[in-house]
């Protein structure tokens, strides 16, 4: 028995139903296999620790090479424009003569007595704001605080502020930040 002679039009209907339906199996199959045999989901997107470490030295180096030019131009002209102060700071920056502060370039996690006379040049800084490497410089009576944010938080989360929407090194990674010794 002879199918009945269809016209071209209806052939070619029936051929492209099929490769349909036969890409579409192709499609699925190929799903199932990337998702099974593929790399973990967010493994790309988490650096590992040597680009962790890059991340924070190169944030230190532009923290102090900005703190050097503030603490310059603090000596030189004994005050630092606002405009320039705040073209100058990449991060939050504060800067103090005569043990007052004298100038700000961003909210921050707001100094205090103790962290103004802690004499190392780096430390970490774990506020309610989040935690942060403080780079300090010094000379004469003036004092620079540099505050990199590695993660923020905020004690509120609604529409307008959000946790983790602020740039800093680590938001958004799982990693967790921890004081040595």
């Amino acid at each position: 028995m002879e199918p009945p002679d269809l016209p071209v039009r209806q052939r070619l209907g029936i051929i492209w139903a099929w490769l349909l339906v036969v890409g579409g199996l192709l499609s699925l199959a190929g799903g199932y296999v990337a998702s099974h045999y593929g790399p973990e989901p967010g493994a790309a997107a988490q650096p590992g620790t040597a680009r962790l470490q890059h991340l924070v030295r190169q944030a230190t180096a532009t923290a102090n090479r900005e703190a050097s030019q503030l603490l310059t131009t603090a000596l030189a002209t004994r005050v630092v424009p606002f405009g320039q102060f705040l073209s100058q700071s990449t991060y939050p920056a504060f800067l103090f003569g005569q043990g007052r502060l004298q100038a700000w370039s961003a909210a921050g996690p707001l100094p205090t007595a103790a962290d103004v006379a802690d004499p190392r040049p780096e430390r970490l800084a774990q506020t309610s704001l989040g935690d942060f490497v403080v780079v300090r410089q010094a000379a004469a009576e003036w004092v620079v605080l540099v505050y990199v944010p590695l993660t923020r938080y905020y004690g509120i989360s609604n529409r307008y502020l959000r946790a983790g929407s602020e740039q800093a090194l680590l938001q958004g990674f799982d990693v967790q930040v921890r004081p040595l010794g």
